[in-house]
C-alpha cells in the first residue's frame, strides 16, 4: 500500500514513539520506564502495521472473504489485550512507562491523519484534494462570494433583509 495519507501516519507512528520514549526516560523514571515505553511503542507500532495489512485485504477481498478477516481483527484485538496483560504481568513492565507507549496506538493515527489532511501536498489514491490543499488553492471562494454556486455576496445580504 503506497498511500501518502498512510505514509503520514506511519511517520508519525515512528516520531511520536520516539517522543514518548524520550519524555518517559525524561520524566524520573531512568532507564526502566524508557524500557517500558519503548516495549509499549513497540507494540502499538506491530498493531498499526497488523491493521494495515488485515485492512489492505479487506479493502480488495470477497464477501465471504470480509466476514473472516473481521474476525481476524476481533482475534487481533484478543491478542493485544492478552500480550498486554503478560507483558505487564509477567515481565513487571514499568507501568507509566508502559501506557506513554501504548498511547502511540491512539496518538499515531490521530496526528499522522490530520497531518495528512493539513498538509497541501499530499493528494488521495481517489485524486481528490485534501482540506489543507483546497484551501491553499486558487479555486478556494473568493471574499466577494458565498462559496455557493450562483450566490454572491449581494444576494446574500439581500437575504439578510428578509
Amino acid at each position: 500500500m503506497n498511500n501518502p495519507i498512510v505514509t503520514r501516519i506511519n511517520r508519525s507512528f515512528a516520531a511520536i514513539a520516539l517522543l514518548m520514549v524520550g519524555v518517559a526516560v525524561l520524566s524520573g523514571g531512568g532507564a526502566e520506564r524508557g524500557v517500558a515505553a519503548l516495549v509499549g511503542a513497540g507494540l502499538a507500532m506491530l498493531n498499526w502495521q497488523v491493521l494495515r495489512w488485515v485492512l489492505g485485504r479487506f479493502m480488495r477481498a470477497t464477501e465471504r472473504q470480509k466476514a473472516g478477516l473481521m474476525l481476524l481483527v476481533v482475534a487481533k484485538m484478543a491478542l493485544l489485550m492478552g500480550l498486554v496483560v503478560v507483558l505487564m504481568i509477567r515481565f513487571e513492565l514499568e507501568a507509566l512507562g508502559f501506557l506513554l507507549g501504548l498511547s502511540v496506538l491512539f496518538l499515531g493515527p490521530v496526528v499522522g491523519a490530520l497531518w495528512a489532511q493539513l498538509s497541501t501536498d499530499v493528494v488521495p489514491e481517489d485524486g481528490a484534494q485534501t482540506p489543507g490543499a483546497a484551501l491553499a488553492s486558487s479555486e478556494a471562494p473568493s471574499a466577494t462570494t458565498s462559496g455557493l454556486p450562483g450566490r454572491d455576496s449581494t444576494a446574500l445580504a439581500a437575504d439578510e433583509d428578509l
